[in-house]
């Protein structure tokens, strides 16, 4: 609840508390201060009693200044002697003070840069947002602080460290809700739908709460954010992320150079980023000068002042590529680094592979919209076991699942067929090719084609044999679980690309042969995450 810990003469709020403490009579007599810091537990086993009230106070002092945010258990504690008197009134003012300067003070050290003007502008849904945590404070203003502190500790999106979570406590403490609104307007989730899980978390005996649920959810009803909740709560949990959109320049004598474009997804808005003057993105005159592209707009996402606050270090970069092209891995994509050296992209960075057909289809945009409630209706059943069946020669016969194995040596003869099957497969939102990719171009076309138009969302393969020594499936199982799907899959997208990245902390290539993330080859195509083809606002410098 309080941020720091004042322990020298010169920190802000010193005297002002030692002098509180030293006031309350539990403090003053002896026994009884033995008996508060026998209430803190771990935190008193570090207190050392002394011969003086002051210089046994700042030993508890001392001894919480590790645990600020546990300095309501100390208040607790000398609150079972004094019964509320006047004592208590007063060091209870007294903390709340402090508590409040140390807020104001972290919130102006901050670098309050706005980013795209995300902050209260004039349109019908910030007026929502406005009006409801208006109504909504006036109810905080009558619940117990910790009530509220245990709605907030449920919502992780604003409780994301050690650090944030100290700093909630302390506004609930001190009922600071005018920088506790500001936590929820930072986040990507949509704010409303975040209040609203705040009031559901809350409990009051005269029916505010369920008043203010009822008005809020009418209300919702007349703005953008009443999608459907679903879609609501899946997009909600999307970090920042970088759209690197690939096109061949053109036939004829420009057939091998290429074209690189950018848009940033942040926030449920998206922008095209210009680092050139003809904002027509970056031209590579090779398929191979495509990574050092990509990392031009990795860099300015990360220096520009205007992105600092803004969870760039989650950064997600999705790469949309013509499937004619899809012939490598992307981990193998390098860059060229400091002293001429080459390094991996993906060994700092979350990359993605996307298809750049999945733009172009609005029918395929459908069946993906349909995978993925596939998914949805799964994370939300009964059955917390994904489910596996090898595919069968005679296809129709291959039962029901979540998933299904294609073996190496299985001869598709008719990929529509397959298509089709999967389709139709109302609980299916998964294949994996256990073998290496095909190398026949065409075979390889197939493959990708019918899982775009049969809507299946996530895809597995190998990119080369897997030797017998290396534990792939092992791996890849820890990374496909339940908990990895939720959250639009971010888990899965994580654990996977730290597999796939820890293999490029190997020096040689016959090291890096040894890890299971050498082999991974990974789509996970999502619908609310596509490049816009339509003018979109500019980012940029130039």
């Amino acid at each position: 609840m309080l941020l720091r810990v004042p322990i020298k003469p010169n920190d802000l709020g010193f005297n002002e508390l030692i002098e509180a403490l030293e006031n309350c009579p539990s403090i003053r007599d002896t026994q009884n201060r033995r008996d508060v810091i026998g209430f803190l537990h771990d935190i008193g086993k570090q207190v050392e009693e002394r011969n003086t009230v002051r210089d046994s106070v700042l030993s508890i002092l001392k001894a919480l200044s590790g645990f600020p945010d546990r300095f309501d258990e100390l208040i607790d504690a000398i609150n079972f002697y004094e019964q509320n008197n006047s004592y208590f009134q007063n060091l209870i003012q007294v903390v709340s003070d402090l508590a409040r300067q140390q807020q104001e003070a972290r919130n102006n050290s901050k670098e309050e840069i706005a980013l795209f003007d995300v902050k209260l502008q004039n349109n019908d849904c910030d007026e929502t947002f406005e009006s409801l945590w208006t109504d909504l404070q006036s109810i905080l203003n009558t619940i117990d602080w910790k009530n509220i502190w245990k709605a907030c500790s449920e919502i992780k999106e604003i409780n994301k460290n050690y650090e944030d979570s100290s700093y909630i406590k302390s506004l609930c403490f001190t009922k600071n809700y005018e920088l506790l609104k500001q936590e929820f307007l930072n986040q990507y989730k949509p704010r409303l739908l975040l209040i609203i899980k705040l009031a559901q978390s809350l409990k009051d005996d005269n029916g505010h709460i369920k008043s203010w649920l009822d008005k809020a959810n009418h209300k919702l009803e007349k703005t953008e954010a009443a999608l459907d909740p679903n879609i609501n709560e899946n997009s909600s949990c999307l970090p920042p992320i970088l759209l690197i959109i690939i096109e061949r320049l053109g036939d004829g004598q420009n057939q091998d150079k290429w074209n690189v474009q950018g848009q940033f997804k942040i926030q449920g808005k998206l922008f095209e980023i210009s680092l050139s003057k003809n904002k027509n993105g970056i031209d590579c005159p090779k398929f191979e000068n495509i990574p050092t592209a990509i990392k031009s707009y990795i860099d300015y996402l990360e220096t520009d002042p205007q992105f600092r606050g803004q969870a760039i270090d989650q950064l997600r970069i999705e790469v949309f590529i013509p499937l004619s092209d899809l012939h490598s891995s992307l981990d193998n994509w390098a860059m060229i680094c400091e002293e001429e050296a080459t390094i991996s992209l993906v060994r700092n960075y979350r990359l993605f592979l996307r298809s750049r057909e999945r733009i172009r289809k609005n029918s395929r945009i459908g069946s993906l919209k349909k995978g993925w409630e596939r998914i949805h209706t799964f994370l939300n059943g009964d059955c917390r076991e994904i489910s596996k069946n090898i595919l069968a020669n005679d296809i129709n016969n291959t039962p029901a699942s979540n998933i299904i194995e294609i073996l190496g040596d299985t001869q598709i003869s008719n990929w529509k067929k397959l298509e089709i099957f999967m389709k139709n497969c109302s609980n299916l939102w998964g294949i994996i090719l256990k073998g290496s990719l095909f190398v026949d171009k065409i075979e390889r076309m197939r493959f990708f084609e019918s899982i775009f138009d049969s809507g299946i969302p996530i895809a597995v393969w190998n990119w080369d044999s897997i030797p017998s020594e290396v534990e792939f499936e092992q791996e890849f199982t820890q990374c496909l679980s339940c908990d990895n799907l939720s959250d639009r899959c971010r888990g899965l997208l994580e654990k996977t690309w730290e597999l796939r990245s820890v293999v490029w902390g190997a020096r040689t290539e016959t090291e890096r042969k040894q890890y299971p993330g050498y082999y991974l080859g990974m789509l996970l195509e999502d619908p609310e995450i596509l490049p816009d083809e339509k003018p979109l606002q500019i980012i940029g410098g130039n």
